[in-house]
């Protein structure tokens, strides 16, 4: 599992689901998997503006798509440093995050993946076990387990 996973943040920091989401899309152009941060960012926040992508039990699951990058799609795991209002449909904080990144909305290969990462973090051991784990290699283990 550790190739569908293409970076990991474990003490994402901010305040807002804006700084959040600005911070993902620094991370992810220093990461040199993304051209252009405010783009990415701004595509961020025009899908929050369709609905919440926060899917309850503390999870949401953001994406950008139409983006300049440097392969079809990427995927970033994130734990915030602290809860964060994502408004949530069961009105929980956030402090798992997901991120879908991908040329092409229309392209599906993408979506195998992320149906197995969803799935996990369906699960609540899992998601306890991520929230507690100290480093990278943790959450490898863990997501290879």
């Amino acid at each position: 599992m550790k190739k569908i996973v293409d970076s990991i943040i474990l003490n994402l920091a901010g305040k807002t689901k804006e700084d959040v989401l600005l911070n993902i899309s620094k991370f992810a152009k220093q990461k040199k998997l993304i051209k252009n941060e405010q783009l990415v960012y701004r595509e961020f926040l025009k899908r929050e503006q369709l609905g919440t992508t926060a899917i309850g039990k503390g999870v949401a699951l953001p994406e950008a798509c139409w983006i300049v990058m440097s392969r079809p799609y990427a995927f970033i795991l994130c734990r915030t440093k602290e809860p964060v209002d994502f408004d949530s449909l069961d009105g929980k904080p956030v402090r798992i995050i997901l991120v879908s990144l991908g040329r092409d909305k229309a392209d599906l290969t993408r979506l195998k993946p992320m149906a197995k990462l969803a799935k996990l973090l369906k699960n609540s051991e899992f998601r306890n076990s991520f929230l507690n784990v100290k480093n990278t290699e943790d959450v490898y283990s863990l997501l290879n387990a």
